[in-house]
């Protein structure tokens, strides 16, 4: 299999320790921005979005891991080149 030459970005969804969930956005295997933490999956999907990179693709791992404690959905600085919907 070949290296995709323009990949997609991807979301990928986890449940923090806290029970509250949170995500990566990445390129490839680069991670470029984290979403979180929120009350639900489709929570941080909804935050994703708003960052204005859309994601082709959404991986949701309901296994716990470990993860910083918050109470509400925050959106960590997302690299601009990649994945902007264009207008």
């Amino acid at each position: 299999m070949t290296p995709d030459k323009n990949p997609r970005p991807r979301l990928r969804i986890y449940r923090a320790a806290s029970g509250q969930w949170w995500g990566r956005l990445v390129v490839g295997e680069e991670e470029i921005g984290r979403v979180g933490y929120c009350e639900s999956p489709q929570a941080v999907e909804q935050a994703a979005r708003e960052t204005g990179v859309y994601s082709d693709h959404v991986e949701v791992y309901r296994g716990r891991t470990a993860g910083q404690r918050g109470s509400h959905c925050a959106t960590q600085q997302i690299r601009a080149s990649a994945g902007r919907n264009p207008d």
